[in-house]
């Protein structure tokens, strides 16, 4: 949940302890991914305050037919942190689909692609991004729910096979300069994940958007 910043209350008076989105947000992202199936789909945003810091994430589940929420669980992630981290360990391959915006050039590229997880003697979790031309490896730790990279990132494991990967400051990488990217992932079926990637650069402007379809090896 997100806290209200210093200028955002001017004029209203709230009771101690209540948690709400800045009324001025630096950036809000909407990502949805459909089942395989397409018969239910799940929204998620992801609002950053205006220190550029995850403010609010919200999490809503659709289905097409009668309209009735099923609980956010499914047949691979049980309740609890250590279960949604079990459930990313191993290898997952896939194919990605990049669309450039506009600005950008228009241009659509796939590759294939493979996420390595792995725990580690003492709980460190790394990461290995491999494409037939970028290799990307980050470690990390589990606090909670929350899995703290280095390199800047975090990822923040949900419920039902979530996650929500960022900077831990989308304000740093503006202030360095640097693009960042939000990534949304959903294990909707048991060794199937979507994710749904977007990258923005320095004045918030999309420049791409990125899917892949992966299968846990």
């Amino acid at each position: 949940a997100g806290v209200l910043g210093e200028d955002d209350d001017e004029g209203e008076n709230y009771p101690p302890g209540v948690k709400l989105p800045s009324w001025r947000p630096a950036l809000v992202c909407e990502s949805c991914l459909y089942s395989e199936d397409d018969n239910s789909r799940l929204r998620v945003f992801h609002v950053l305050d205006p220190r550029g810091l995850t403010d609010m994430i919200g999490v809503f589940r659709e289905r097409k037919n009668d309209g009735s929420v099923p609980l956010f669980k499914n047949h691979m992630v049980q309740d609890g942190a250590q279960d949604e981290v079990h459930a990313l360990l191993g290898c997952w391959s896939g194919h990605s689909v990049i669309q450039r915006t506009g600005i950008y050039g228009s241009t659509v590229t796939e590759a294939d692609i493979d996420v390595i997880f792995k725990m580690e003697d003492g709980g460190t979790i790394v990461q290995d991004i491999l494409t037939p031309t970028v290799k990307f490896h980050i470690t990390g730790t589990v606090v909670g729910n929350l899995i703290r990279f280095n390199k800047g990132l975090q990822m923040t494991l949900l419920p039902g096979g979530i996650g929500l990967t960022s900077p831990v400051s989308v304000g740093k990488c503006v202030g360095q300069s640097q693009s960042f990217y939000l990534e949304f992932s959903w294990i909707y079926s048991p060794g199937k994940r979507r994710r749904l990637a977007q990258t923005y650069d320095v004045d918030g402007i999309v420049v791409s958007t990125t899917l892949v379809d992966e299968k846990k090896l």
